[in-house]
């Protein structure tokens, strides 16, 4: 994370930058965070989803066309993790012996936001669904059904 611009217009902003140098310093951070998306199958496969989507930027919805969610507070000392998930793995089963349905993708956190991974797309020979995630994995046959996506992310 970056602060990008601190600006001072009004003598309330003045006191609260001013604040900030004292050890007092309180705001909101606006957030963007997309967590990793699944792999697609194998052999005759569907397609991996893509990771979930969160945000509180202005103007932008959140994943599943839910409204943009509120700014995190932030003060001075307050510590939190940030984690950047990584795409699902592929099904490297030769055709005929394929053991599962594409990876999940990982999930991505910023402090207490959380981004659910992509579920990985259905395989061929018996992992014909795809997985749930932040988007669901698609299903290698019309007839199974693809992964359920996670509420307000996929």
């Amino acid at each position: 994370m970056s602060i990008r611009r601190l600006s001072t217009s009004t003598l309330t902003e003045q006191t609260r930058y001013a604040n900030m140098s004292a050890g007092t310093f309180s705001g909101q951070v606006e957030y963007l965070v997309i967590a990793g998306g699944g792999a697609g199958g194998n052999g005759f496969a569907g397609g991996g989803g893509a990771g979930g989507y969160r945000s509180s930027l202005a103007g932008e919805s959140s994943g599943g066309g839910a409204s943009a969610e509120s700014a995190l507070t932030i003060k001075t000392g307050d510590t939190f993790t940030v984690t950047v998930g990584a795409g699902g793995a592929a099904e490297s089963g030769a055709y005929g012996s394929i053991t599962s349905q594409g990876g999940d993708g990982s999930n991505s956190v910023f402090s207490t936001i959380t981004s659910i991974g992509g579920g990985g797309g259905g395989s061929h020979s018996g992992f014909n669904t795809g997985n749930t995630g932040g988007s669901g994995g698609g299903s290698a046959y019309q007839t199974d059904p693809g992964g359920s996506g996670t509420a307000n992310q996929g």
